[in-house]
């Protein structure tokens, strides 16, 4: 599970630096648009070439801050996983449970519960029949000692 966090912790961040990368070339783009925009007519070749020049700069450098943030992603990732397996390996935490066993498990415990509430039942049952037998005898007795005195009678 925490494996998974993690994985999920990296995206987010890929995610987030890409967005945030092309939100800020975009910005940095804006007073150079402007300027381009602004000059009296198109501007001329020299100034052309420079705001182009400076856009590519711009590019690159903006480019390269958003690769370090996403290698220090990367190397933050590899150190999570090499910890977690690490952690896995001493047993601190117990590895994450197989989800069949959970499911396994927990019909074995419905099962256990089934049976023992069903030996109930039978030792309840059994108490019964053991009545019942007693007390028929008990009648039976009772009858015959009606009869016994009726006849004496």
């Amino acid at each position: 599970m925490l494996r998974q966090y993690t994985k999920r912790f990296h995206k987010i961040i890929e995610k987030t630096a890409s967005v945030a990368e092309k939100v800020h070339k975009n910005v940095a783009s804006l007073p150079l648009e402007f300027i381009e925009n602004a000059s009296e007519g198109s501007p001329n070749e020299e100034t052309k070439a420079s705001i182009d020049n400076i856009k590519r700069m711009q590019d690159k450098t903006i480019g390269a801050i958003y690769k370090v943030v996403r290698s220090v992603n990367d190397q933050v990732g590899e150190i999570a996983d090499g910890v977690i397996d690490e952690v896995e390996q001493s047993s601190v935490i117990p590895p994450e449970p197989d989800p069949e066993a959970a499911t396994l498990k927990a019909d074995a415990d419905c099962l256990k519960e089934e049976i023992a509430a069903l030996k109930a039942q039978k030792a309840a049952n059994s108490k019964l029949k053991a009545e019942k037998a007693e007390l028929e005898a008990e009648k039976a007795l009772l009858e015959a000692e009606l009869k016994a005195e009726e006849a004496d009678a």
